[in-house]
Order: C-alpha cells, then structure tokens, then sequence
C-alpha cells in the first residue's frame, strides 16, 4: 500500500492507466545504431509531455557522456538498486537527474531532441541508452513517473492519470499505442516506490 502520508500519491496511482511500447525500436536502422535508435514519435511523445507541462524533472542513469550535458545533472541516488522501467541490485552507476522547463533553475531548456542532441555528442549510443525517463511532482518533493525507458531492450512506457489528462492520453492513442496495464500495483512495475525517482 501506498504510505499514508501521501494521499495525493494514492489518489494519482488508482486510476494510472500505462501505455506501452515493447518494440521501439526502429528496427531497419537497428545495425546502424548499435540497437539504441528509436522509433522517431518516441521523440515526439517525450516533447508533447514537456510542452504539456507534464513532466519537470529528466533522469537518466550515468553512462559516459559529454561533460557538459553529464555536468548539467545532480545525482538523484548513488548506485541506484532500482530506477524508473528497472532495475539490478549490483548496478554501480549512479541515477542522475535535472530539472526541465519551464522551471527557473533548468538549464537544458525545453526541446527533447535538442536535450538528445546534446547528449549525444560524439558518442556512439543514442541518450534512449541511458533510460531516460521523465517526472512531475506530485507535491514538493514527491515524484511521480510521467515516462519510462528501457531503452536497450526497446521498451518505452507512458503514464496517464486520473481523467484530467485527455489530450495527453488522445495523443498516445494517436500513434497506436494501447493500455498494457492499470493501478498502482502495475505502476510499481515501472516506478517501484511512488514518490521516489529511484532507490
């Protein structure tokens, strides 16, 4: 169960309804992209939920990136056991996180593919390798997922709550994705604590 402490949190997760992805990635240029490109409203779908204002916070875990965009980011949990879409109680990385606008202190600003672009800067993996995956708050300081990638394996989720959210749900819908699950319990699935971006 929920804790007590965070109604609002146990309100949200009652009616989340998660749409699925489970083969995202955009298989004729598979070879090319060592298996990390992804379909391309993938992209989309990540800039809908930003442009909505959905979503305030990005987290990714800490792969090799260009210093500038891995400079940009806080550390959300060391060595995480668990993160948004997965997790291995012997991972050594850390899970980083940053905010995104409209917020005042986001430094990234607002553009997904501009965010990626950064990201991948000389690198030989597309940012989808590092499970990327995007957060609002729920009440200060308490996260909940608003996306979740696995992006080696090709699994892309998305998070719809409650009956407030239309346009986002018409626009998931809209590029034939289909609800793979409902509830709490299936949340914790992909965010195991409500509340926390990763532990």
């Amino acid at each position: 169960m929920t804790s007590p402490t965070l109604p609002k949190v146990a309100s949200e997760l009652r009616n989340v309804r998660i749409y699925a992805d489970e083969d995202a990635f955009q298989r004729d240029d598979r070879r090319q992209h060592n298996g990390f490109h992804l379909k391309a409203f993938h992209d989309h779908l990540f800039q809908v939920a930003i442009d909505l204002k959905l979503a305030g916070r990005l987290c990714v875990m800490d792969w090799k990136r260009p210093p500038v965009f891995r400079g940009a980011f806080g550390v959300e949990v060391k060595r995480a056991s668990w993160w948004p879409g997965n997790a291995n109680a012997s991972n050594k990385r850390d899970l980083l996180s940053i905010p995104l606008a409209p917020l005042s202190d986001a430094v990234l600003g607002r553009v997904w593919v501009g965010i990626r672009a950064l990201a991948e800067t000389g690198e030989r993996t597309t940012l989808w390798h590092d499970d990327p995956a995007l957060a609002f708050a729920v009440s200060p300081g308490v996260w909940l997922g608003r996306t979740a990638c696995i992006g080696h394996e090709g699994l892309v989720y998305y998070f719809v709550y409650g009956g407030r959210e239309p346009e986002w749900e018409s626009v998931l819908v809209g590029t034939g994705l289909k609800i793979c699950a409902q509830g709490e319990a299936a949340y914790r699935q992909y965010f195991a604590v409500p509340g926390r971006l990763g532990g």
